[in-house]
Formats: structure tokens, sequence, C-alpha cells
């Protein structure tokens, strides 16, 4: 992740304004996600990554927001490293309750078998960057994972814009 996400920080307020309401406005994620990008690139994560695929949102969460964040960070990725973009192969197979304001275990069954895989053959041995942008548990994620399982002999990297951190005691951990 690029960014830490902590409770009424600038990276909350920063993501919340991209993707809720409204007025959300994605292009606040679109400038998050360059800047990542480019430390990216600089580094060897990015080093034979074969497709770059978003979290997919609900048909109907999709139609309630009117676009995916995920997918946008995605693209602008995918622009920026000249990596494909693959938004056709990882679906979501039922429509699920926001996971904001959930604890961990409601989360963690909220997003159980809630991804598959079409065409898993056309990924074997592949190296895919799967994109979100909010790692809070990890749930989410971890179900995506599962899902491409099935894409035999695929290597999975994770990016998010941020990842949440918790302070337990004073202590961030």
């Amino acid at each position: 992740s690029f960014l830490w996400y902590e409770h009424g920080n600038l990276t909350q307020q920063l993501i919340r304004r991209g993707k809720f309401g409204g007025a959300a406005e994605p292009e606040v994620l679109r400038r998050l996600t360059r800047e990542a990008a480019y430390e990216m690139l600089e580094s060897n994560m990015l080093e034979d990554v074969d497709r770059i695929i978003p979290v997919p949102l609900h048909p109907r969460r999709l139609r309630e927001r009117g676009f995916n964040q995920a997918e946008i960070i995605a693209q602008e990725l995918s622009t920026i490293t000249g990596i494909p973009l693959d938004t056709t192969h990882l679906y979501r197979t039922r429509y699920n309750a926001h996971q904001v304001g959930l604890g961990k275990q409601d989360r963690a069954k909220n997003s159980q078998q809630l991804f598959a895989l079409r065409y898993p053959e056309d990924l074997y041995r592949q190296r895919i960057l799967l994109v979100d942008d909010v790692i809070t548990t990890g749930n989410t994620i971890l179900s995506c994972a599962k899902a491409m399982y099935a894409a035999r002999g695929s290597k999975v990297l994770v990016f998010a814009l941020a990842k949440a951190r918790r302070t337990i005691n004073n202590h961030k951990i």
C-alpha cells in the first residue's frame, strides 16, 4: 500500500472524497494513484506483471456509486505503466453489504466466497496485480485471491492506495 489510512487522517478524507457521496471526486483517486505509480516504477514491484485486475463491484453497487474506485485506480496504473487492464476475468458472485462500519468478524463473513474467476485458463502462470482502494482487514483481497486459485500457476500481487492502521493503547499497529 502507498499510504496509511487512519480515522480522521488526510488519507481517509481524500479517499472518502474520491469515492463517496453525490459529489464524489474520482480525480482525487487518480492523483493519488499517479504518485504511487511513479514510486512503484522506481522499484521492482511491477517487474514482469502481466495484467492489472481491480477488485470488481457488483453491478448494483456500480449503479449506486456510478463508478468502481478500484477500477479507476487500476486504469491509472495501467495508463502510467503500460500493463494491460483486465476487468473481465474476476467478478462478484453476489451483492453484499458495505464493509464500512462492520467489525472484523462481520467483514470476514460478508466477504466469504464473494468472487469468482471466468476463464481461469487465460491467466495460467501470469503475474497479476490485484488492485483495491483501501485494505482494512484484508478480507476482500483474501476472497479475491482465493478465487484466483483457479488460475493455476499464477502469482497474485496486491496494491492498494492505503492500508488501515489501527491504534491500541496509543500504539499504532
